[in-house]
């Protein structure tokens, strides 16, 4: 059977089914804070790359946390829009922190530097809600661990509107968190009554 031919209206229903409409629409600030992991960053980064390609604005922010490794290099290779090089480890709150300070678009995306089999669909799952203002934080966890798939919150995988974490970059809790960030973005979502929902993500490691 031939495929037929693509036309406005079939690309314009495509696009509603799979986000991409409302995400052409609005910019996206990734941040990845990492530590140590020249191995999957570069990975990670590319998919962001790939995201890019589709039309949607983003900005891609690796903040290398004190690294001892070629972390920092291979984002760089790999495309990172800003390498931000720690030269002491201030831990994962303070990193994400760092990167928030530089963020310059409306959403915000919190990626864990070290994940394996990584996609565009992935990405778009937790997008589309927040983009969509269906949600003011959406969680990503993380289906095939069993933690994640049974404590939601923990996952570091979130998509959140700039303007909700603006207040916290001074506030030495979350800088000083370390990996307690998830926990008090938690508590600052219930203090402010956000609507938060959960996204599963499958063969995602």
């Amino acid at each position: 059977m031939k495929k037929r031919p693509p036309t406005p209206l079939r690309d314009f229903l495509e696009q509603i089914l799979d986000g991409t409409f409302y995400m052409e629409k609005v910019s996206i600030s990734c941040i990845i804070p990492a530590f140590n992991e020249e191995k999957t960053i570069g990975g990670v980064v590319s998919i962001l790359q790939d995201l890019k390609l589709k039309g949607i604005d983003t900005e891609i922010i690796v903040v290398s946390d004190g690294s001892n490794d070629q972390t920092a290099e291979r984002a760089r290779e790999a495309g990172a829009d800003t390498v931000i090089d720690l030269k002491k480890n201030i831990g994962k709150g303070g990193a994400v922190i760092e990167g928030i300070k530089r963020a310059t678009r409306d959403i915000l995306l919190f990626l864990d530097a070290d994940l394996v089999n990584l996609n565009v669909e992935h990405l778009q799952q937790m997008l589309a809600p927040v983009a969509k203002n269906e949600a003011d934080m959406a969680i990503g966890f993380l289906t095939d661990m069993k933690t994640q798939n049974t404590f939601h919150f923990f996952s570091g995988q979130r998509v959140i509107k700039r303007v909700v974490v603006q207040d916290v970059i001074d506030d030495r809790k979350f800088s000083k968190s370390r990996f307690q960030f998830e926990i008090l973005l938690n508590r600052l979502a219930r203090d402010l009554k956000l609507k938060t929902i959960f996204i599963p993500l499958s063969n995602l490691y």
